[in-house]
């Protein structure tokens, strides 16, 4: 995939992560001006689960409307946790390739810094977690349904009787006083 064009726009170099979706590969966005710090992106693009081979997006629709569905909602997020997307879609000129560009954030990793100091103070850890936490936190209204009330049922108390066809109620303050 080195020096393919994503979209008309992103010229693809190395890869830089892959997981069991796809590949992060670092790539330049054509249309930033040159020198920018905008001009580095990654381009993270999906590919058909642990075979490696790219998605069929002709075949299968449903893939594509969660696709989609991800790119509208990473469109909105806004966060200084979170990586900007600089675009997304299906690039139909290559195939039908489901891409995501984002802004390319150059630095040590997570990982990196794990296996460097194995074991981290409780106070980095602690520090790291809010970090990684606020992200989502801050953008969760974009990615939790919505809540809707559970109807409430008042409780019926049954006690057991030796007819099985007859159950009595458990007595209620309204009902006590009667007797």
């Amino acid at each position: 995939m080195s020096q393919e064009l994503v979209d008309g726009r992103f010229r693809i170099g190395q890869v830089i992560g892959r997981g069991n979706m796809g590949e992060v590969h670092r790539a330049e966005d054509l249309h930033a001006p040159e020198g920018s710090p905008e001009r580095t992106v990654a381009v993270k693009t999906i590919l058909r689960s642990r075979t490696g081979a790219r998605i069929d997006t002709g075949d299968d629709a449903k893939a594509v409307q969660r696709f989609s569905r991800e790119v509208r909602i990473t469109r909105r997020l806004r966060h200084p946790n979170l990586t900007r997307l600089v675009a997304g879609g299906i690039d139909e000129r290559a195939g039908g390739l489901p891409f995501l560009a984002m802004e390319f954030l150059d630095g040590e990793t997570l990982r990196d810094l794990v296996e460097e100091e194995s074991q981290l103070p409780v106070s980095w850890a602690a520090a790291i977690g809010a970090q990684i936490a606020a992200g989502p936190c801050g953008a969760g209204r974009l990615l939790l349904p919505p809540v809707r009330p559970v109807p409430r049922r008042r409780p019926t108390y049954s006690t057991p009787s030796t007819s099985p066809a007859t159950t009595t109620r458990r007595p209620t303050a309204r009902t006590a006083r009667r007797n």
